[in-house]
């Protein structure tokens, strides 16, 4: 090694036209520069929505398959954990709504544009839609979308929009109010109390309208308990 080392600078031809050979056949970092920023800005443009797809994909699953396995028992309290779970994965990126009820919250108090909120919107819906379709292909069965045991569409009806409101207002006051905000102490409460506000909604409404408070997952079992009505 001694001796290559110091035949080199006999050969500084040799080594130049080599140096020069190899810039030639890698591609130069300054030149790659512009789309390698490219690429992470429209990841980072993406990944809002792509989180709001997964995490609404992940809850409605979670609440699928509890209740078509027939554990209506523990249902409510899985679901808040999947909340809870996803949130904090998804709540510094997206602000981890997975509900489109949050979203149109948010957007009514001027949290958010309507233009985010179509997207979050679609991505929600979609992955409600998806999640929908594999619970109920996995365990066989369907879910109603419908007044359980002797109430009516009316008491169905209320009991969703008040506790979907609630989840609402929880959300809102935990993740977007000025105080909270400005302390910067949303991504770590907004989970906890989002995620305790849906099991507070599912063990209050589950006997009555099935404890959906989600948008997502009513539209996503409404399709695969009639899908003949969605064919369009």
């Amino acid at each position: 090694s001694q001796e290559l080392a110091s035949s080199l600078p006999l050969f500084p031809d040799i080594v130049t036209t080599q140096r020069h050979t190899l810039n030639l056949l890698l591609p130069c970092p300054d030149a790659m520069a512009p789309l390698r920023d490219e690429a992470i800005h429209a990841a980072e443009g993406a990944a809002p929505f792509f989180c709001e797809f997964l995490g609404s994909f992940f809850v409605v699953l979670t609440y699928g398959l509890n209740v078509l396995s027939g554990s209506m028992l523990w249902s409510t309290t899985s679901v808040a954990f999947a909340v809870m779970a996803a949130m904090v994965a998804t709540v510094d990126i997206s602000g981890g709504h997975l509900n489109p009820a949050i979203t149109l919250a948010h957007t009514l108090s001027q949290k958010m544009g309507w233009v985010r909120a179509l997207g979050y919107w679609i991505a929600q819906f979609t992955g409600g839609l998806l999640a929908g379709s594999l619970s109920t292909s996995m365990a066989g069965g369907k879910i109603t979308v419908a007044p359980r045991y002797s109430f009516d569409a009316a008491d169905l009806l209320v009991s969703e929009v008040v506790f979907t409101s609630f989840i609402c207002f929880v959300a809102l006051n935990s993740m977007a109010a000025i105080r909270i905000t400005r302390k910067g102490l949303q991504s770590r409460f907004a989970p906890l109390a989002v995620g305790f506000a849906y099991l507070a909604a599912g063990q209050a409404t589950i006997e009555i309208s099935g404890g959906f408070a989600n948008p997502a997952a009513t539209l996503a079992f409404a399709v695969t308990e009639h899908p003949e009505d969605w064919k369009w």
